[in-house]
């Protein structure tokens, strides 16, 4: 079976994750047909290239039945239809992954990288491995990558938060 590339796939999506997707039958599929759920609307960029460029890039040889916008589910539904086997793959972030895979959670903490030049090495390597060897100990099979979808940091709407010590209630109360 061809590996196909993080980047290759989709930039700018979520964790995906599927069940099943090592099985021989599955494999075996030609072309290959997922269905995919998520919560993004149906012309967000990652929409738009899961429907049109997968097929397209691997030849005809991976189809993807797309349900945005919520169709199955919220997140937490299409985490149970990944689990049962009724969804093959789904694009969701690591904090819902986090309510079965607590481990799945590292990927949402502030300030955990400085910049992409960290944040790649850790999820490619140590980090991601971590977070991978977990998931895959509930039956679900983890992509290879983390797509990229922006590594996360704290916004405010009242005032910069630039170091952790910006979120402090003393730093809040002398702002105001």
């Amino acid at each position: 079976m061809d590996v196909i590339g993080r980047r290759a796939i989709v930039t700018g999506a979520a964790a995906v994750i599927g069940s099943g997707l090592a099985a021989p039958s599955v494999r075996a599929q030609a072309p290959l047909k997922l269905k995919l759920g998520n919560d993004l609307p149906a012309l967000h960029a990652v929409n738009v290239r899961l429907s049109e460029a997968i097929g397209a890039e691997t030849g005809g040889r991976l189809a993807i039945e797309l349900f945005p916008n919520n169709q199955l589910g919220s997140d937490s539904d299409m985490l149970g239809q990944l689990r049962t086997g009724a969804l093959e793959m789904a694009t969701m972030p690591g904090t819902v992954l986090s309510t079965l895979i607590p481990a799945t959670s590292l990927t949402g903490v502030g300030f955990a990288f400085t910049g992409y030049d960290a944040v790649w090495p850790a999820m490619d390597g140590a980090v991601g491995n971590y977070i991978r060897a977990a998931i895959a100990k509930t039956s679900l099979v983890p992509f290879e990558r983390t797509w990229n979808n922006g590594f996360r940091q704290i916004t405010s709407g009242t005032r910069q938060i630039r170091a952790p010590e910006d979120l402090s209630a003393r730093r809040r109360r002398r702002s105001r």
